[in-house]
């Protein structure tokens, strides 16, 4: 549950072109993503290395709606090319809890508190929803994150150390003050990048595979996406490695969101895309 304090620090990861988008027009509820765990809305954390670690992915992955972008009078290409987009950085506001908690909320318990057992299920439920497009009324959501479940899109775990809160009305994101905006290096990822290439070299064709069956589920989803044999999607997965985080947080998006970063990176926006192909493909699901 939400801290009972008045007020607490929370903080959202990006890149510092966004961020710094965020501070000069406003948060704009209308070009978030749709198919998150809370539904379209403005996702902060109240854990600081949790919010870094997402701007290190942001930074490495940059979209942006086009909407916005049209806004903002930029091509694709200038866009792409800009170099702020590549930096990390986090945006940190103070948050009034209790003014967020006059309004239509619904708070989960996380994993290591007492309530947990009782509003699993429910938690469940709910982001399942939200991850296929379904609406709801709430002006804010707080709880843990998911993680997809390897092979099957209609399941999910429990992240047990990471929390979110999707402000889902202008309402709530009214809540938020005390704008600041910090900014990080990029992690060196370049011997990681080697012993990946190395890893996927040693899994292909062994017993080993299994043990790191999301890398196949991505592959698997390009020869979809892409329409590639099997080949060329094992030599795009392995060109990609330099930019796939290999941790836990990879896990956070689903297979298809990653298929959709190696096969168009910085190349075009995709985001829209990707949701049009996740809704087809619950609705094949059904």
């Amino acid at each position: 549950m939400l801290p009972a304090h008045d007020t607490c620090t929370v903080y959202h990861g990006t890149n510092l072109f966004a961020a710094r988008i965020i501070r000069k027009i406003g948060i704009r509820l209308d070009v978030q993503r749709e198919l998150t765990d809370f539904g379209k809305g403005f996702y902060v954390t109240l854990n600081p290395q949790q919010a870094k670690n997402w701007a290190q992915i942001r930074a490495m992955h940059p979209q942006i709606s086009p909407d916005l972008l049209a806004q903002l009078n930029m091509s694709q290409s200038q866009y792409f090319n800009h170099p702020e987009i590549k930096i990390p950085a986090c945006l940190v506001y103070e948050l009034n809890v209790s003014q967020l908690r006059q309004l239509n909320g619904k708070e989960f318990s996380l994993p290591h508190e007492p309530g947990w057992e009782r509003h699993q299920r429910s938690w469940e439920r709910f982001v399942l929803d939200c991850r296929t497009g379904k609406r709801h009324h709430y002006d804010y959501v707080y709880g843990p994150v998911a993680k997809g479940h390897l092979t099957n899109i209609e399941k999910i775990k429990v992240s047990r150390t990471k929390d979110q809160l999707s402000l889902n009305s202008m309402r709530a994101v009214k809540c938020l003050s005390t704008l600041d905006i910090v900014a990080f290096k990029p992690e060196d990822i370049y011997m990681k990048t080697f012993l990946l290439k190395q890893l996927w070299n040693h899994i292909q064709n062994s017993e080993n595979a299994r043990n790191y069956r999301f890398l196949h589920e991505i592959r698997n989803e390009l020869m979809m996406i892409g329409n590639l044999t099997s080949r060329q999607a094992d030599k795009m997965l392995r060109q990609s490695l330099t930019s796939l985080p290999f941790s836990s947080i990879i896990m956070h998006e689903p297979a298809a969101y990653w298929a959709f970063s190696v096969l168009y990176g910085m190349r075009k926006l995709w985001y829209k895309e990707y949701e049009v192909y996740m809704k087809k493909k619950h609705g094949a699901r059904k």
